[in-house]
């Protein structure tokens, strides 16, 4: 989410200054359109996946009071925020996009260690001279990427 989410709020007035403050400049009073564009805002940044029949309701939404609006927006960044927070160990939560890239990414890692491990690429002068084992620089090869390919599987494996 881009700044701090809306609310909450005390008052019905509190939560029209705040639908006030983050409209567009010069769109006062709020119509509508401010509104669909408030709660689309706040979807997007919240990575909420949207279909036809959640538009239809952001449209409906967007003819209440500014307020209400602002009540709803506030609901969902502050849903977001709370559980970006609750992610163990300083983590961060990934959108799907992101986790398809960190799945394809140890897709990559897994292989080239995989292939560096049968000794690619070949001519590895340490390997050659600790045959029949690895270099301490390839030695771990196998373990780390079946580490990878452990870590992907658990982040739903092949999806991308």
């Amino acid at each position: 989410m881009t700044g701090k989410p809306l609310g909450p709020f005390e008052t019905e007035t509190e939560a029209r200054v705040a639908a006030e403050a983050a409209a567009d400049p010069g769109l006062l009073p709020l119509k509508a359109v401010e509104n669909r564009k408030l709660l689309g805002r706040v979807c997007e940044a919240a990575g909420v996946a949207m279909g036809r029949y959640d538009d239809r309701i952001v449209e409906w939404l967007s003819i209440w009071d500014p307020s209400t609006v602002a009540v709803v927006a506030g609901w969902v960044g502050r849903a977001y925020e709370a559980g970006l927070a609750a992610v163990p160990d300083g983590g961060a939560a990934l959108s799907p996009a992101e986790a398809d890239t960190v799945r394809q990414a140890l897709a990559d890692a897994a292989a080239w260690r995989s292939m560096r491990a049968e000794g690619f690429p070949a001519g590895c002068g340490d390997c050659a001279a600790a045959d029949p084992d690895r270099c301490p620089d390839h030695a771990g090869d196998e373990v780390t990427a079946a580490g990878y390919a452990a870590l992907r599987a658990r982040l739903g494996g092949a999806r991308s």
